[in-house]
């Protein structure tokens, strides 16, 4: 039920937000001028053509280890899909605290809710997110990995952290930086959600 109404939530507050960005057909467009077929990106990535038609018509988000492979392909970072023109020019980018961009990915259904501090900064090597993680089951989710190095830093909350079969408890101004290749997730405890400050670096 509480991820229910943390997806509720995102999509209520970003719709027209979602509208804005269009992730999927900047995919679909890149690939077009790669001259690469949908066929060829799910190859190389190893992810299915249905999820890759699915993301380019904006059909679901992708999360962050699949728009990184799908980045890797293409040969573009992350942060090629989070900028706009009116920002080109610049080489920094405020976001206001009522004003974060949040970026409503399929990892909300595991019970996250990423919100974006670099929205606009054009070729930005790290990702930085304010992420709401939804308390649930102590064990049997979903791990992720990517590639990269990560930094959470708790804000607010008490959080289980997974690494492989590695588990810690991290508290409000705990951190742990981390090779994100390892599979890794977080856990809100208490049965309460927990916010953090998730920092991705892309290698």
């Amino acid at each position: 039920m509480y991820r229910e109404v943390l997806q509720m939530k995102a999509t209520a507050e970003t719709s027209a937000w979602m509208d804005e960005v269009r992730l999927g057909p900047r995919i679909r467009e890149l690939r077009q001028q790669k001259g690469m077929t949908l066929r060829r990106l799910a190859d190389k990535t190893g992810l299915s053509t249905a999820l890759l038609s699915k993301v380019e018509n904006n059909a679901v988000s992708p999360t962050i280890p699949t728009l990184w492979k799908i980045c890797e392909t293409l040969g573009v970072r992350v942060g090629y899909f989070f900028q706009d023109g009116d920002h080109e020019s610049r080489d920094y980018v405020i976001t206001r605290k009522d004003k974060r961009p949040v970026v409503f990915r399929e990892g909300s259904k595991h019970g996250y809710l990423y919100e974006s501090l670099a929205y606009g900064k054009p070729d930005h090597a790290m990702e930085p997110f304010v992420v709401t993680v939804a308390p649930g089951e102590r064990r049997g989710g979903k791990l992720f990995s990517h590639a990269g190095d990560e930094l959470v830093f708790v804000l607010e909350g008490r959080v289980e952290f997974l690494l492989g079969e590695l588990s810690f408890v991290l508290e409000e101004g705990d951190s742990v930086y981390f090779n994100s290749e390892r599979p890794h997730r977080l856990q809100a405890l208490d049965g309460r959600e927990a916010r953090t400050l998730q920092v991705v670096y892309y290698r």
